[in-house]
C-alpha cells in the first residue's frame, strides 16, 4: 500500500522533469495526474464490492498486479496518449483497488452509528497503516485517541 500511495503521491516531484524530457505543455502533463485521480475516485465503489466478493488477498493481488504493470509500463511510455492510459486510467485503479483493502478494513472496526462510522472511515483512511504501530500499553492516551 506504501509503494502505490507513494508512486500516485510523488507525481509532483517528477512533474518539470517530465516536462524537460519530453517537451509537453504543463496542462496536458497535470491532465495525468487529473486523470488519475478521477480513476481513483470512481474505481472505489466497485472495488468495496470486490472486496466483499473475493476478499482482500484477492484484490489485493488483482489491484497490486495492475498497479505494477501500470508503474513498468509507464517508464517505457513515449507518448502522452500512453501515459494517460497507463499512470491516468490503469494505475488509477490499481491503486484504488489497493486502497479499497484499508477502507474495507476500517469499516469494519468503526461499526454502528453512521454518523460515526462515516466520520471514523475518512479519519481512519488516513491514519490505519499507522495504527497498528501505537499500542496502548506503549503510548498511553496517545493510543487510546487513534483507537477510538
Amino acid at each position: 500500500m506504501v509503494f502505490a500511495h507513494g508512486a500516485r503521491d510523488s507525481f509532483s516531484v517528477f512533474y518539470v522533469p517530465i516536462l524537460d524530457e519530453f517537451g509537453w505543455t504543463r496542462a496536458s502533463t497535470a491532465g495525468i495526474f487529473s486523470v488519475n485521480a478521477i480513476a481513483y475516485g470512481m474505481t472505489g465503489p466497485f472495488a468495496e464490492a470486490l472486496v466483499d466478493s473475493f476478499g482482500p488477498k484477492g484484490v489485493l493481488l488483482i489491484g497490486g498486479t495492475i498497479w505494477s504493470l501500470a508503474v513498468i509500463l509507464c517508464s517505457r511510455a513515449n507518448t502522452i496518449y500512453y501515459c494517460y492510459l497507463l499512470f491516468g486510467v490503469v494505475n488509477g485503479i490499481g491503486g484504488s483497488l489497493i486502497r479499497s483493502i484499508l477502507q474495507k478494513n476500517c469499516n469494519i472496526v468503526s461499526s454502528g452509528d453512521p454518523i460515526r462510522t462515516r466520520t471514523r472511515s475518512i479519519g481512519c483512511s488516513c491514519g490505519q497503516p499507522y495504527k497498528k504501530f501505537l499500542r496502548k500499553e506503549s503510548f498511553g492516551f496517545v493510543a487510546e485517541l487513534v483507537s477510538k
